[in-house]
């Protein structure tokens, strides 16, 4: 049996999509497959958590691995939308969250941790965001009373640690973030953060894509 934990924050949980997001997309093709060939298992398991950062994910990392992978298990981790709130403004523009620093090591350590479970490992790109709704005024007031700015430049700086960690420990990597520009990324964002019912769309299909194209779970396509 095949085993894929996908990891993530809010837009890989599936908020502010009626069908449960780009996961749950994925997760019937797999269950429309079973139907077709009892012989044939893999679970999908959503383990994603809204307003989770790097170092959130790292501090669950290991005992949400630990409970469902096994040896014996076609094992596949996908990591999308950590990044975002790391890269957020706390309070006023100019004041980050998390340093570029403080963000590579838990990225370098996260990679790390991953491949004691599976050599195959794909990270996607922080989306951008729409600045009008998220940048010029605050977004978010946590639990707490933090109010959030989020900025492009902030997230292409955090992709680029994204890219080069993943470059340096030969771990996939999808840049999703060039494919929602050209796509005209505004339109598929539902408050200027979240993905809309087309961003999750566009984000299963890049997965769909890229997991045919480098033959992992080349049953996605039917």
């Amino acid at each position: 049996m095949s085993q894929i934990l996908v990891f993530g924050a809010s837009s890989s949980e599936g908020y502010w999509n009626p069908d449960g997001g780009w996961v749950a997309k994925l997760k019937k093709v797999y269950i429309k497959r079973s139907l077709r060939n009892r012989d044939f298992w893999c679970s999908i398991r959503n383990l994603s958590i809204s307003g989770n950062t790097a170092t959130d994910l790292l501090e669950r990392f290991d005992n949400e691995t630990d409970a469902r992978f096994s040896a014996e298990e076609g094992n596949l981790v996908i990591i999308f939308d950590i990044g975002k709130n790391d890269s957020a403004y706390v309070n006023k523009i100019g004041h980050p969250s998390v340093s570029d620093a403080k963000f590579r090591k838990n990225i370098n350590t996260l990679i790390k941790r991953a491949k004691k479970y599976t050599k195959t490992i794909i990270f996607l790109t922080i989306t951008p965001v729409d600045e009008k709704e998220v940048y010029h005024k605050p977004f978010i007031f946590t639990a707490h009373g933090e109010k959030l700015f989020y900025s492009n430049s902030r997230i292409t700086k955090f992709n680029s640690i994204l890219y080069k960690s993943c470059k340096e420990q030969n771990v996939n990597f999808i840049d999703t973030f060039t494919s929602f520009k050209k796509a005209g990324y505004e339109k598929l964002l539902f408050d200027g953060l979240h993905l809309n019912s087309s961003g999750h769309d566009l984000v299963f299909k890049i997965v769909r894509r890229f997991l045919a194209q480098k033959k992992y779970e080349s049953f996605l396509y039917d």
